[in-house]
């Protein structure tokens, strides 16, 4: 009974430190953009983006490694569809993506969007 009940003080701890950890790694945001935007300047680490369009027209979105839409691109040209009952898309690349010179994002949309990147 004792081993059982120091393996789950154990397990609580670790998961107690851990916790931290992972909320510090989505601690950075862009905080809602709607348009082109240069979202960070620095090294760092993408793990996604949540998009949300208009109910009417799809949204093209490329993200940059860099300071303006001509970096390396960090994942594929993405084309978030929608509808009116399916608005929001997440992004995220199937690993973190680490970046160099910064995050630059390049919406294309015939209405309007808005999104909010995720990095560390």
């Amino acid at each position: 009974m004792k081993k059982a009940i120091r393996a789950i003080a154990i397990v609580a701890i670790v998961l107690m430190l851990a916790t931290p950890v992972w909320a510090e790694e989505w601690a950075k945001g862009s905080g809602q953009q709607t348009a082109d935007a240069l979202i960070y300047t620095g090294e760092g680490v993408l793990h996604g983006i949540i998009v949300v369009t208009d109910a009417t027209n799809a949204v093209t979105v490329n993200i940059y490694d860099g300071v303006t839409a001509t970096g390396t691109r960090l994942i594929p040209e993405t084309v978030v569809t929608t509808s009116a009952v399916d608005r929001i898309q997440a992004i995220r690349p199937p690993a973190p993506v680490r970046f160099y010179t910064g995050i630059y994002v390049d919406i294309t949309c015939s209405g309007t969007a808005k999104y909010v990147v995720y990095f560390y």
